[in-house]
């Protein structure tokens, strides 16, 4: 089975998440839910690591790099990870109208 990670800034999306719609929203069960989805989503990867496209397939890099990162669709979350050498890490879990590349690369358009 593939190896699955999580980067420790993953790990704070998640933890952000959840207490964004537990604490702000008020709503404890929504919260509970969001990231339980999130997660077993993010399961389905050790079976079908590359369910997810590649990210230059849909985004082009302001440098006009490449990008061997994959995303995967939770709903209005999006999960960012690199699938290498039969090994699954999770990089960032972002709400999907954050601006991508400052995110993930430190660049703004």
């Amino acid at each position: 089975m593939t190896e699955l990670s999580y980067s420790p800034l993953a790990q704070e999306d998640l933890d952000g998440i959840y207490h964004y719609i537990r604490d702000e929203l008020a709503n404890p069960c929504s919260a509970n839910r969001i990231i339980t989805y999130i997660k077993k989503r993010i399961e389905m990867l050790r079976n079908h690591p590359e369910m997810g496209p590649r990210l230059d397939s849909i985004y082009e890099l302001g440098n006009g790099d490449t990008c061997e990162y994959r995303f995967l669709v939770c709903r209005h979350y999006i999960v960012y990870y690199l699938f290498k050498d039969d090994s699954i890490n999770i990089l960032r879990v972002l709400y999907g109208h954050r601006d991508v590349e400052a995110e993930l690369f430190g660049q703004n358009n």
